[in-house]
C-alpha cells in the first residue's frame, strides 16, 4: 500500500515537473526583446526546471536526498521568475505592446456598409 502511494506521488510530481519545464521553455522561447539579464533569468529558471525533471525521472523512490534536491531546484525556479516579475512590474516592455494595430470595424459599421451596398444613398 505505501509503495503504491509513493509510486503515485512520484508519478504526479513527475507530471507537474514536466508541466513546469514545458512552461519555462515556452516562456524562454517567446520572451524576445527583453534585456539580456532578464532572458538569462528565464533561461536559469528553465535549466532548474529541466534539472528537477531529470532528477525525478531517474528516481525510483522518494528519498530525503531527492526531496532536498527538488526543493533546491524549485527555489531556483522561483528566484529566477521572481526577478523577471520584478523587472516586468517596473518596466513595461513596449515591444510586447507593438503589433499591427489597426482600427477594427464594429458590427454597426459592417452593417451600415452592407446596407449601403444593397441600397445606395440617393
Amino acid at each position: 500500500e505505501s509503495e503504491q502511494l509513493e509510486w503515485r506521488a512520484l508519478s504526479m510530481v513527475r507530471g507537474l515537473s514536466d508541466q513546469l519545464r514545458s512552461a519555462c521553455s515556452n516562456v524562454v522561447s517567446s520572451a524576445q526583446g527583453l534585456p539580456g539579464t532578464v532572458q538569462e533569468q528565464l533561461a536559469s529558471a528553465r535549466r532548474a526546471a529541466e534539472e528537477l525533471q531529470s532528477s525525478l525521472g531517474n528516481a525510483s523512490t522518494i528519498t530525503p536526498h531527492l526531496m532536498e534536491g527538488s526543493r533546491h531546484h524549485l527555489k531556483q525556479v522561483q528566484q529566477s521568475l521572481d526577478g523577471v516579475m520584478e523587472y516586468l512590474l517596473h518596466n513595461t516592455p513596449l515591444n510586447w505592446l507593438v503589433g499591427p494595430f489597426a482600427p477594427q470595424k464594429t458590427e454597426k459599421e459592417e452593417h451600415d456598409e452592407a446596407m449601403e451596398q444593397i441600397s445606395p444613398k440617393q
